[in-house]
C-alpha cells in the first residue's frame, strides 16, 4: 500500500513546475547536494567536450544550484555559461557565488536576457547547451514550443535523458521516453553519438542516454 500511494504521489506531483520551485521546503538541504554533487566524475563529460572541441560558451536549461557549472568551471578554459532553473532558491545558490559578467543565473527565461548576455560577451550564440535530466519532465509539445524559439542560439546540444525510437512508460508509469532525435531533427540538428548514461535510473535504465547533438547549417 505505501508503494503504491508513493508511486501516485510521485508519478503526480514530482515533474510538476509547483514542486521543483518549493523542493526546497520540503528538502531544505537539497540544492545543497546539487551543488556539492558538482565533483561527480559524470560531470566531467561537458568539459572535455567543451575542451575537445574549443568551446567556451554555455546554456544550460535545468542548472539547478550549479553542479554541472562548477564541474565546468574547474575542468574547462575560459568559459561563458548561462544558466536557467525555474527555483529561485536554486539560482540563489549559484549566484551568490558567482558576481560575473561571464556568468548569468536567472530562475524566468526570457528571450531578451539571451539577446543581452550574447550581446555583452560579444557572442553571437552559444555553442553549447546542456539539458542533463530535466527534459522527461517536460511535455514534448512544450519541447518543441522551447526549440522552435531558442534552437538558433544554439551550436551543438547534449541531452542526458531518457530516449527511445519508439517511445514508451517504464514499468511504473513514471518515465515516458521520447525520440529526441525525431524532435531535433525537426530544428536541423544531427544526432552525431549516443551513449549510455552515466546517471542511473531504477525504472528506465535502458532508455537513459546521453545524446549530442550538431547544428547542421542551412
Amino acid at each position: 500500500m505505501f508503494r503504491k500511494i508513493y508511486n501516485l504521489i510521485r508519478n503526480n506531483i514530482a515533474k510538476t513546475k509547483i514542486f521543483w520551485r518549493f523542493r526546497h521546503i520540503i528538502q531544505p538541504d537539497v540544492w545543497t547536494s546539487y551543488k556539492n554533487d558538482s565533483v561527480n566524475i559524470r560531470r566531467e563529460f561537458y568539459s572535455e567536450f567543451l575542451n575537445k572541441h574549443s568551446l567556451k560558451s554555455i546554456f544550460e536549461f535545468g542548472c539547478a544550484s550549479g553542479p554541472n557549472f562548477f564541474s565546468i568551471k574547474k575542468n574547462a578554459n575560459e568559459i561563458y555559461f548561462f544558466g536557467y532553473d525555474i527555483s529561485k532558491k536554486a539560482i540563489k545558490f549559484v549566484k551568490n557565488d558567482n558576481q560575473n559578467q561571464r556568468y548569468f543565473f536567472t530562475h524566468k527565461l526570457k528571450e531578451i536576457e539571451i539577446i543581452n548576455y550574447l550581446k555583452i560577451n560579444n557572442l553571437k550564440t552559444f555553442d553549447l547547451a546542456i539539458f542533463d535530466r530535466v527534459l522527461y519532465m517536460i511535455s514534448e509539445a512544450k519541447i518543441k514550443l522551447f526549440f522552435r524559439k531558442y534552437s538558433d542560439y544554439f551550436k551543438y546540444i547534449i541531452i542526458d535523458d531518457f530516449h527511445a525510437k519508439n517511445p514508451e512508460w517504464d514499468k511504473e508509469k513514471y518515465i515516458f521516453s521520447k525520440n529526441y532525435e525525431t524532435i531535433l531533427n525537426d530544428f536541423n540538428y544531427k544526432l552525431i553519438e549516443t551513449k549510455d548514461s552515466e546517471l542511473p535510473s531504477s525504472t528506465a535504465k535502458k532508455y537513459a542516454k546521453r545524446l549530442i547533438f550538431k547544428k547542421e547549417m542551412t
